[in-house]
């Protein structure tokens, strides 16, 4: 089970639908995905040593997955360990929210806005990034029971937005949610499959979502928690770390991050 620091579940894997203290690790972060079968380590603020890496029971003892395909791997995953994806269950909610750009309209919030272009290296994006294909089961069905309303998820910018607005979003992290306004909106349908390319921006909905991607854990966060402002003291350090990620600005993040013709 992987633990994060941005985004609250719906208790489906684990107790995760607050941060109270009573759910939070150690770091402050909930149990919100589990990784299947992974020898990908997460990727975190505050990392912890083989955090997202499978571990296999033998008889009484349990043995990470990569220190057992060092020793078997033709017997477990014959040639196709090198090709081996990433497959999660992502638990996304939490409580409702209010967002800045629709203060009436109250909304379980999503993942917070953000895109896969690969891993920063000296100051730019060195790709592939991840690309992810989803897949949203049923939930008004044993063991989870769910009847939702309408469940909304958001994919691209809308025809109409311009790299000035983005930019300008980009700029106002932590303070409002105007990212999330300029993003076109989606109602998520039960048995429906997704892939989202590298470089597409997206905010994963509230619904339990099947998924299998690239086995790595790149992001940049393009806006933060719907909902939730940063205080002066912490937006710096959270720009820095789940924005930037070694870029040097906003206008490097639109520009190396977000591919203008998929997202349009």
């Amino acid at each position: 089970i992987v633990h994060r620091e941005v985004y609250c579940g719906r208790d489906i894997i684990a107790p995760n639908s607050t941060f109270s203290s009573e759910k939070v690790d150690e770091r402050g972060y909930v149990p919100v995905e589990w990784w299947i079968m992974s020898c990908t380590q997460a990727i975190n603020g505050i990392s912890k040593d083989n955090e997202g890496i499978t571990r296999i029971q033998i008889k009484d003892k349990t043995a990470l997955l990569s220190t057992v395909l060092s020793v078997a791997e033709k017997d477990l995953m014959a040639d196709f360990a090198k090709n081996w994806p990433l497959t999660k269950v992502l638990d996304i909610g939490g409580p409702a929210v209010q967002p800045s750009f629709s203060p009436a309209n109250e909304e379980i919030p999503p993942i917070p806005c953000h895109v896969h272009a690969g891993m920063v290296c000296d100051g730019s994006c060195v790709g592939p990034g991840k690309v992810e294909a989803y897949f949203f089961p049923p939930l008004d069905v044993p063991p989870y029971n769910l009847k939702l309303d309408k469940v909304k998820t958001r994919l691209g910018f809308k025809p109409s937005v311009s790299r000035e607005e983005v930019l300008r979003c980009l700029s106002e992290f932590g303070k409002t949610d105007s990212m999330y306004s300029l993003l076109s909106e989606y109602e998520i349908r039960p048995w429906e499959t997704w892939t989202i390319d590298e470089k597409v921006v997206h905010a994963p909905g509230p619904w339990l979502t099947f998924e299998i991607q690239r086995p790595q854990d790149d992001f940049n966060l393009l806006a933060w928690q719907l909902g939730k402002r940063l205080s002066e003291d912490n937006l710096k350090r959270t720009k820095d770390e789940v924005q930037l990620k070694g870029l040097t600005d906003e206008k490097a993040v639109l520009e190396e991050t977000i591919d203008w013709e998929k997202n349009t």
